[in-house]
Parts: structure tokens; sequence; C-alpha cells
């Protein structure tokens, strides 16, 4: 954009200035991270990105850590938020230091990172449903399964049980 505007800007300036943004940024990316984990839920997954690998020519696999917080499906007023952490590999070990010291329900896929979490800490998982549909439904294109069929079918009595309940405060969601 600034080459366009005339602007020839060396690449290291533009790095700089992406580096002193991030710094600039860090008490509010904190205050973020403060707030997502306040809630007595929290919502985890990962996500693969490509990381540079100087001396290589490659690149290697890093991860995107997301951590959210949105009670507004059982009644909450607090504001829903996203807090995002890095990683350059994969380890269990980074979820585990970005949620020490946090104590509450935690829903998120199978990965197997995340079971020490559920054994040494005040973390107590929920399962993804939406993960554990995949799988029939994986199974019941490949085979034709009624089993697999069925489950998928009692699954989405599930998500409109989930749909009524949404909104609602715990008491009148366990009723329903």
């Amino acid at each position: 954009m600034f080459e366009r505007d005339g602007l020839d800007l060396d690449r290291s300036i533009l790095a700089d200035w992406v580096g002193k943004s991030t710094a600039l940024l860090e008490p509010l990316a904190d205050a973020i991270g403060r707030h997502v984990l306040a809630g007595q839920a929290i919502f985890a997954d990962d996500t693969p990105v490509n990381l540079l690998a100087p001396g290589t020519g490659k690149t290697a696999t890093a991860r995107l850590w997301a951590y959210g917080r949105d009670e507004r499906s059982w009644g909450g007023d607090a504001p829903p938020a996203s807090w995002y952490r890095f990683s350059p590999d994969w380890k269990g070990q980074h979820p585990k230091d970005h949620l020490s010291g946090y104590h509450g329900w935690m829903h998120a896929d199978g990965y197997a990172g995340f079971e020490d979490l559920y054994r040494t800490s005040g973390i107590r998982k929920v399962a993804c449903m939406v993960h554990v549909r995949r799988k029939f439904v994986d199974i019941h294109r490949a085979q034709g399964s009624a089993i697999a069929g069925e489950a998928i079918t009692r699954i989405a009595q599930l998500y409109a049980i989930e749909k009524e309940a949404w909104g609602s405060p715990p008491d009148s969601r366990v009723q329903i």
C-alpha cells in the first residue's frame, strides 16, 4: 500500500512497526486473557499455521491456540471474547501454561494434550458433540451402518433440545 502511494519503506521498518505495535497491544491482550479465564466455562481449540524455519528453506507447523468465553447460551451477561496464544509446536505444555490457574469447565475437542489438564488441574472436561457426531457420520457414509444412523438421529434430537434451551438461565436449561 505504501509503495502505491510512492513511499519506499524498508522491510525492516515495517517489521519494527509490527513489533512495537505488538508491545503496545500486549496489555490489551493480557486483559482479554484475564476476562476469558474469569469465566466459569471456556472453549478451547487450536489451528495449524506455517512458521518460517530460517536456514532450511521450509516452513514448520506452529499452532495458534484460541480460548473463548461466551455465556450467552445460558443467559450470561459477560461480553463474549476470544484470547489467542501462539506456540511454535503442538506440545500439550503450551495449553497447560496458557491455562495455569484456570478453574472451570473447558469445552474442547479430543486433543490428547488437554488430558493432563483434566487430570492435574481444576479444569473439568466438556466433550465436543460435534466431534463425536463426525465419527458416526464417517462410519455411516462408509458402511451404511444402521447403528451409526440411529446415533446421528439421536444427536439431532439433542441439538433440537439445545436449540430450545439456548439463552435460558441454567435452572431453566436443566428443566428443558
